[in-house]
């Protein structure tokens, strides 16, 4: 069947208001924000959202609240969301693993597969490795979708030669644009 994803990344949120009307709490983003942007999120209602990362800024002071605002925030949608940390999501991973779940990880539905790795981190890379790996060996997989914060950097993963994913989605520039089209 087909269907549509959203993809999400940078949000950033490091206050609880937004100071200006395009949600953002100078110079990063706000919880307030994220509430503005779910009635859209629920309108087009896609498949599932794409988070790859930065939901909150390392910066922050306050992160066991910041995260049960963000929480609260995202819970919201009444849509799955598929996250994984970024280069700012550096607080207490224990945090991150409490409120949002893992951050490497991999789901089949039907014939369409989807990862997500880490960018802070390799505790979970030979799974990962071999679990991506092995999605080349079901038959029944036509479409791999993987998602990191970036598609560089020290705990990056590169595909090997010959097993690229149909579609890599990355955040982190903060723009849109084509970071690589071959492979």
């Amino acid at each position: 069947t087909n269907f549509y994803i959203l993809h999400y990344a940078d949000p950033q949120a490091s206050a609880s208001n937004a100071l200006t009307a395009n949600g953002m709490n100078t110079p990063y983003g706000s919880i307030q924000e994220i509430y503005w942007h779910t009635p859209v999120f629920n309108l087009v209602n896609p498949r599932f959202l794409f988070d790859t990362g930065d939901e909150l800024d390392d910066g922050d002071v306050n992160t066991v609240s910041r995260y049960a605002q963000y929480t609260a925030a995202m819970r919201t949608l009444t849509v799955p969301v598929l996250t994984t940390r970024g280069n700012n999501d550096r607080g207490d991973f224990g945090h991150w693993k409490t409120n949002l779940g893992p951050a490497t990880y991999s789901i089949t539905m039907g014939s369409f597969y989807v990862c997500m790795k880490d960018f802070n981190s390799d505790t979970s890379l030979e799974w990962f490795r071999n679990d991506y790996s092995n999605s080349f060996l079901n038959t029944n997989i036509a479409f791999r979708l993987f998602g990191q914060h970036y598609n560089s950097g020290s705990y990056a993963f590169t595909p090997p030669a010959g097993q690229y994913p149909d579609l890599m989605l990355v955040g982190h520039m903060h723009s849109f644009g084509t970071v690589s089209s071959s492979p």
